[in-house]
């Protein structure tokens, strides 16, 4: 099995100047001169094999369907290795001979050493293409010879970036806002990356692992949580009593509407929460459970 190279450092360097400047957010692209994501064979397989022991955070599918209870078909004490888990499901009677994929959801934020390693090497592109508004999440897999049979639905919000750990892997990538068809070819040490709102096809020959990271791209995306701040600091009690709203709209004595004294107070309290430090203390918090919860 070929693995990529041993990653350099976190760094600006050409790989990711070249990249932020000719492909992010712009097109399907394969990157061969991007920094590795960190992560040795050996770590991979931790992250795996942790995984596996997690109700409900690995998924193991064949080309044609979801295996509801895989058991012993995930990675365990008796894999040294991802080379050794492969050439054991190649010959597991339950497969039949069939390609699979195996997937493990969100596996770095058990492990904030391989989170730590991920992030810095991560750092060096976001200092030319700004920190995403939401944190990122990951996923791993490990397969051989699957091909995913419909397409993976498009995230508006969300771009893509896939490291080949080891293997070589086709993505079929479609951009919903051109309407075109890429075909990337990948191999072991490159970047796979597609803007958000993209569909795609992934197809395994044979043996691949990847890293695949969600990234949020829109500088918007995290207005709901700001708003949703907002809106608990104003519904804090405020001293004096609840304001209502009158029955009928206020109009002064020659018949122009005004402004309810219910709302007037609103802003008032709006304008006064903004500029208070309560915002940003609770944004501090929010930004903390998303992280954690990634």
């Amino acid at each position: 099995m070929t693995h990529s190279p041993e990653p350099d450092t976190g760094a600006t360097g050409p790989g990711w100047r070249d990249f932020a400047r000719t492909h992010w957010s712009r097109g399907p692209a394969v990157v061969t001169d991007a920094p590795g994501p960190g992560l040795a064979p050996e770590a991979v397989h931790a992250l795996l094999a942790a995984a596996a022991t997690r109700p409900g955070a690995t998924r193991l599918t064949t080309s044609d369907a979801l295996l509801p209870d895989p058991g012993p078909l995930l990675p365990g004490p008796r894999d040294p290795d991802i080379s050794a888990y492969v050439r054991r499901l190649a010959h597991a009677p339950e497969l039949s001979g069939d390609g699979w994929l195996l997937t493990a959801a969100d596996p770095l934020a058990h492990d904030p050493v391989s989170w730590s390693r991920v992030r810095d090497v991560l750092d060096g592109l976001w200092r030319l293409v700004g920190r995403p508004p939401l944190p990122v999440t990951a996923e791993l897999a490990a397969g051989d010879r699957h091909h995913t049979p419909d397409e993976q639905p498009a995230q508006a919000d969300t771009a893509g970036l896939t490291w080949v750990l080891d293997g070589a892997l086709t993505v079929r990538v479609r951009p919903e806002h051109t309407g075109t068809e890429y075909v990337l070819h990948a191999r072991a040490g490159d970047l796979v990356h597609w803007p958000a709102g993209s569909r795609r096809l992934e197809h395994r020959p044979g043996p691949c692992t990847t890293l695949h990271l969600a990234v949020p791209a829109r500088r918007d995306a995290a207005l709901p949580h700001v708003c949703e701040v907002l809106a608990a600091l104003m519904r804090d009690p405020a001293p004096g009593p609840p304001p209502s709203a009158p029955s009928a709209a206020s109009v002064t004595p020659d018949g122009r509407l005004t402004v309810p004294a219910a709302l007037r107070e609103h802003a008032e309290r709006f304008r006064h929460a903004l500029a208070d430090r309560a915002p940003e203390r609770a944004l501090l918090l929010r930004w903390a459970a998303l992280c954690s919860a990634a």
